[in-house]
């Protein structure tokens, strides 16, 4: 039920209710700012990942995309007990951590 509720947050179609970011405001509120803010952070991740990809030869890619499915799954595992944790921040905890862990990543590929 948990993952299909964590799954339902990230849909974002016009059969689900838009709900305005508020540091703030209702849980929520404070949900979305959450899922903007990482959501942010991965499409800059996919830019610098994307643009240190270009620069490097066929062999080199392939050792870096190797290294970022590593990445992908550590960053995953040390998030995942705040993804399995208790109380009404689950969700705003799970995702700064990794909004977190995201940021750190882009710097070292830029």
């Amino acid at each position: 039920m948990r993952k299909l509720l964590f799954a339902l947050l990230f849909v974002s179609t016009s059969a689900f209710a838009q709900y305005e970011c508020k540091y703030d405001g209702s849980q929520r509120e404070m949900n979305e700012c959450a899922i903007r803010d990482y959501k942010s952070a991965d499409a800059g991740l996919n830019a610098a990942y994307a643009k240190k990809m270009k620069r490097l030869k066929p062999k080199h890619q392939k050792a870096l995309r190797a290294e970022q499915r590593v990445w992908i799954q550590r960053r995953d595992a040390r998030c995942l007990s705040k993804k399995n944790g208790e109380g009404t921040n689950v969700t705003i905890d799970y995702l700064t951590c990794l909004q977190s862990y995201t940021e750190v990543r882009t710097l070292q590929l830029r």
